[in-house]
């Protein structure tokens, strides 16, 4: 998607022309972008590790996350 080169506060602006949901297992974000503001909801994936075997199992809730979407909100899924 080309957005590895954008600086912080960036990257949730150029999102949410695209997406309603921003999904990131990266707990810095939350830090680092003005999520109140966006017009997407961020959803952390607070896995013990990034590994395909720690998400897969946080991932099955994503579906009823979504549904209840609400703009500017930061969820945590653990």
């Amino acid at each position: 998607m080309g957005w590895a080169s954008l600086s912080n506060g960036k990257l949730l602006s150029v999102a949410e022309k695209e997406f309603d949901v921003f999904i990131t297992s990266d707990k810095n974000l939350s830090f680092q972008q003005s999520i109140p503001s966006s017009s997407i909801q961020v959803v952390l994936l607070k896995a013990r590790t990034n590994t395909y075997e720690d998400l897969v199992q946080l991932v099955e809730k994503l579906p009823s996350v979504i549904k209840t979407h609400e703009p500017g909100k930061f969820l945590e899924i653990d």
